[in-house]
């Protein structure tokens, strides 16, 4: 995981995020990098790095926004 967004390594940041996620998809401290991937992703210059990030983000995020997704999360844990 990481905490600090390394730039211009956008693609191998994905890959990590995606290992994560195929170990354990409902660990809160996975969902916090999600997010903090997500933002980080929106400021990409590149084209390609922008789509391929959004392909993936429709199964980090089972099609719904990172908003929904944290509420979700919040509740799931009762932290709200």
């Amino acid at each position: 995981m990481f905490f600090l967004l390394p730039t211009g390594k956008f693609l191998l940041m994905l890959q990590s995020v995606k290992r994560a996620f195929a170990i354990n998809s409902n660990n809160p401290w996975l969902h916090e990098c999600l997010i903090k991937f997500s933002k980080a992703g929106m400021c990409v210059g590149s084209m390609y790095v922008c789509v391929k990030i959004q392909e993936k983000e429709v199964v980090f995020y089972k099609g719904i926004t990172t908003y929904f997704c944290n509420v979700e999360l919040l509740l799931k844990y009762r932290l709200i």
